[in-house]
Parts: C-alpha cells; structure tokens; sequence
C-alpha cells in the first residue's frame, strides 16, 4: 500500500469511528429518554457554539499565519494546540484545519510509527509533518516524511 492509499484508508477509518461515535450517542440518548433521564447531550453539550475542533485550529492559525519563515511556526502551532487540551479526534481535525490555513494546504493524513496521526505536507519535500499522539498532544517534526508514516 502506498502513502496516499494508506492516507484515505486512515480518513475513512477516522470516518467510521466518528459516525460510530455519533450512533453510541444517538443510543445513550434512547436509553435516558426512556429511562425519564436528561439526555447527555442536551445537558453537556460537547462544545458550545463558534467552538468547534476546526475553529480553534483556525483561530490559532490566524494568530501565527503571519509570522515570518524560520520562526518556528509549526512547532509554535504545535504547541498551541496542545495548549487546547482536546481529543485525538478533535486535535486531528483542529491540526488539519489549523496547518491548511497557516501553510496553504496539506497532503492529507496518515497513520504515525508508534500510533496517533501524521498530517503530511503537499510536498514531501518540505520534510515537516505534524504528528496528532494519541493523547492530544500535536508535535512538529522534521525528516524524511515517509518516516512517520506508519506500515
């Protein structure tokens, strides 16, 4: 399997485990109707509006867009998302949004050596990824890309 097939197959993974999230909800909401209960998304929502993974990638983003080259913006974005505190899930899709609007676009995602996700560059060439742990935790790294991607 190439990168970009292992790619798609780590986004339609991510897919699959957010709609599965989303029917485990659905279920537990079913089950405290029934049982006269508050529904647990109704009495905690998972955040509130305008607050969204994407929006504070972009929110971050815009704060360090326009800093110059050699600064460090992708360790500094690195370490503001972290700062966020959220999910694996949560931070992924905070990265990707943050990285597209801070550096132009990405090249999609993949599995990383040692769990969690890569969010890859365009180009290869450009040998920075960011690296989503399990945990939360968004890294900057340096190398040949293909090193963090997971086979």
């Amino acid at each position: 399997m190439i990168a970009w097939q292992r790619a798609k197959a780590a986004r339609e993974a991510l897919r699959v485990k957010r709609d599965l999230s989303k029917a485990k909800a659905a279920v537990d909401d079913a089950r405290a109707l029934s049982r006269n209960r508050p529904v647990r998304s109704e009495a905690s929502p998972k955040s509130a509006p305008g607050t969204s993974a994407t929006d504070k990638g972009n929110k971050i983003a815009d704060e360090i867009k326009d800093l110059p080259p050699g600064s460090g913006k992708p360790d500094l974005l690195a370490s503001k998302l972290t700062d966020q505190k959220l999910s694996h899930d949560d931070a992924v899709e905070a990265t990707v949004a943050a990285s597209k609007r801070a550096f132009g676009e990405t090249g999609g995602t993949a599995p990383a050596v040692g769990g969690g996700t890569v969010i890859l560059p365009k180009y290869a060439t450009q040998k920075v990824v960011m690296i989503v742990r399990a945990d939360g935790s968004v890294v900057a790294a340096r190398g040949n890309v293909v090193d963090f991607i997971a086979r």
